[in-house]
C-alpha cells in the first residue's frame, strides 16, 4: 500500500515490526522478495514504487534505527540501514 498523506506515511511506518542488524546481515542482493520477506518476518511499509523497482522500510528498535531495501522485479537490488541493533 502506498500512503496517501504524510500522516498515512508516519502511521504505517509506525505499524512495521523491528529489525536487527542480524536479520539485515543475513539478507542478499539477487534474494526473492519471497526469502527477504521470511528472514524478516514480514512485508515492510512500501515507501515508493515505480515501474517494477519497489522501495520497502522496515523499523529498527531505536528511534531513527531502520532498512531500506530496493527490489528489481522480485529480486533485493540495494539495502541500506541506520542505527540497527543486535537484539
Amino acid at each position: 500500500m502506498i500512503p496517501n498523506s504524510p500522516l498515512q506515511s508516519i502511521l504505517i511506518l509506525m505499524s512495521i515490526g523491528n529489525c536487527t542488524i542480524v536479520q539485515f546481515n543475513k539478507l542478499e542482493n539477487g534474494m526473492t522478495k519471497d526469502q527477504v520477506f521470511e528472514i524478516l518476518g514480514g512485508e515492510g511499509a512500501v515507501i515508493s514504487e515505480s515501474g517494477d523497482v519497489v522501495m520497502y522500510s522496515y523499523n529498527g528498535k531505536s528511534l531513527g534505527a531502520n532498512a531500506s531495501l530496493m527490489f528489481q522485479g522480485s529480486k533485493l537490488m540495494n539495502k541500506t540501514q541506520m542505527v540497527l541493533e543486535y537484539m
